[in-house]
């Protein structure tokens, strides 16, 4: 119905059914090999973590490079911090909410942040980088993505919306 006129020259009637219990398989469909869910495998994947270097496949020693940094990116409310906080926990072995995070219609994440989780004394191999989610009016957009892959962002640094980072007005990272 467009402006008050029925005018079609086909129309389609679909019939829906309840077939939710015809659906259920008897069995599964494939048989998966998966370990039981124990205190050892939780340390043998932690230890696993603990122990990941990347960049060691190419021959790179962890005293030219300490850490890699890994970017978390997606939309608003997609678990990014919640990540962050998962892994964080997981090594502290207690609850950790060090990223804000929760549910709402606009980023809580309103700065970079980046993020070292310790283990046994000692950050791991790799920090967390956590940045605003995609959204349209005041979220990070590919101009921010490019001055943050580039480096020309530092730590704590709050977005400003419409405002854009650039290499010719960037905001570094001191190093030290």
């Amino acid at each position: 119905m467009t402006g008050g006129v029925f005018d079609a020259e086909d129309v389609v009637v679909y019939a829906v059914e309840d077939v939710a219990q015809e659906t259920y398989l008897p069995t599964p469909w494939r048989e998966m090999d998966l370990p039981s869910w124990n205190s050892d495998l939780l340390n043998l994947l932690k230890k696993d973590i603990e122990e990941y270097w990347p960049l060691k496949e190419m021959g790179v020693s962890e005293d030219v490079i300490p850490y890699i940094n890994i970017l978390l990116l997606g939309p608003v409310g997609a678990g990014k911090s919640s990540f962050f906080n998962t892994l964080n926990s997981l090594f502290r072995e207690r609850l950790s909410i060090q990223a804000r995070a929760g549910s709402s219609d606009t980023s809580l994440t309103k700065s970079f942040n980046v993020y070292s989780i310790i283990s046994n004394r000692r950050p791991l191999r790799f920090r967390i980088c956590d940045c605003r989610g995609f959204e349209d009016a005041h979220g990070v957009d590919l101009f921010d993505v490019e001055a943050i892959l580039d480096g020309n962002i530092k730590n704590k640094y709050t977005f400003v919306d419409k405002s854009h980072i650039t290499k010719r007005k960037p905001i570094l990272q001191t190093r030290s």
